[in-house]
This record gives C-alpha cells, sequence and structure tokens, in this order.
C-alpha cells in the first residue's frame, strides 16, 4: 500500500498544475492576445510567459490562433519568442521554436501590452472568469475569425 502511495503522489508531483487564470491584455486589428498569469515566471529581471493570441482572419497558411511562450526583459520591455503552437480552425497544432531574436515593442502595440503584463505592469487587462480565451473571442465582437 505504501508503495502505490509513494508512486501516486511522485505521479502528481511532477504533473504539472493544469489551472490557468487568462487575461485579455490587448485587442488589436489582428485580433485578442490574452496571457496566463499562472504561466509567469521571473528570475531576476527578466520574466516568462505564456500568450494566446486569436486572429480576426486566418493567416495565409490558415491558422486562428497561437499560443507562444515569451520572455521579457523587465527594465525595457524587450523580448524574445521562446516557442509558438499555430492552431488551425480544425484544431490541428503545428510546433516551433522560437528565433530567439530581442526585440523592442512599439509604443502601444499589442506586444508591449503582453510583455508589459508579463513583468507585472497589467495596464487594463480584463480577468477571465469562468471562460477560455477561445470561449472570449467568440464573445467579443473584436475576433470574427472561427476559433480552434
Amino acid at each position: 500500500m505504501k508503495i502505490i502511495l509513494a508512486v501516486l503522489l511522485t505521479v502528481f508531483a511532477a504533473t504539472p498544475a493544469l489551472a490557468e487564470d487568462w487575461y485579455r491584455v490587448a485587442a488589436s486589428e489582428r485580433g485578442l492576445h490574452y496571457v496566463d498569469a499562472d504561466s509567469i515566471t521571473r528570475t531576476g529581471g527578466v520574466a516568462t510567459g505564456l500568450e494566446n493570441a486569436i486572429w480576426r482572419e486566418p493567416t495565409e497558411s490558415g491558422m486562428v490562433r497561437a499560443t507562444t511562450r515569451i520572455e521579457v526583459n523587465c527594465a525595457d520591455l524587450s523580448y524574445r519568442y521562446r516557442s509558438h503552437t499555430f492552431f488551425d480552425a480544425d484544431g490541428t497544432s503545428d510546433t516551433a521554436d522560437g528565433d530567439g531574436n530581442l526585440r523592442r515593442p512599439r509604443p502601444g502595440s499589442s506586444i508591449e501590452a503582453v510583455a508589459g503584463f508579463i513583468c507585472g505592469r497589467f495596464g487594463e487587462a480584463e480577468r477571465l472568469r469562468g471562460v477560455t480565451p477561445e470561449e472570449d473571442a467568440r464573445r467579443n465582437s473584436a475576433a470574427a475569425a472561427p476559433v480552434a
């Protein structure tokens, strides 16, 4: 019995938390941008978080949303993409590593709002309560694209 309990505790301890705490942090001409507050980690002046972007119209390759791990230097909000998962309207995904290039956001841009939120500058973010970013986008007139 002790062995079974030890195995179960090991499995549950190794399983990442499934809780998500999404905030809508920006809306742009292209779509809506969300950040999962539970995904944010910080080491010194660098923070990393998960963004979910849902586009109004599918991209040329048919993608309707992307989940991206973003690393941000909180001193100046410069950022780099660590990984992307792109989804088409059928929910099929394609994963790619980020290019690692450090960028500076344009003032007032969606990525500036995303980077700022990841670094603790919450701005006008709206917490989603009881809905996923995909459900929020369906309800929000700013994103009319089919959502996977």
